[in-house]
């Protein structure tokens, strides 16, 4: 799968604003956190989708909040490891999903 020139030009943005993010937060975001996580899912980068995805399970270190993945970001990681054939990897995902407690819609289960 090949990607538009303006989706690699969102990327390499998206890439370059970073640490900036990182600084003031913007990661704590959930709604950013996934549209981030769906741009390495896009390109393929699947090592750091997966860091960025075990982060948001995590505790912040600053205001000790959790970021809960919800559905959005589930189906993200699954569709990623799906796309790369990595059924075994999906599945355990899945899995994971549900035992979380995260209820899989009509979406997530095409």
């Amino acid at each position: 799968m090949s990607l538009p020139c303006s989706a690699l030009e969102t990327f390499s943005t998206l890439e370059k604003s970073m640490p900036k993010w990182l600084s003031n937060g913007m990661l704590q975001n959930l709604t950013v956190a996934n549209k981030l996580l769906y741009m390495y899912a896009q390109r393929r980068v699947l090592g750091d989708a997966y860091a960025l995805f075990g982060g948001m399970g995590e505790r912040d270190s600053v205001t000790w909040s959790v970021m809960n993945r919800d559905l959005v970001t589930w189906t993200v990681m699954i569709g990623a490891f799906a796309e790369c054939r990595n059924a075994d990897v999906s599945l355990v995902l899945f899995d994971w999903m549900i035992e979380e407690g995260v209820v899989p819609d009509k979406v997530a289960m095409e």
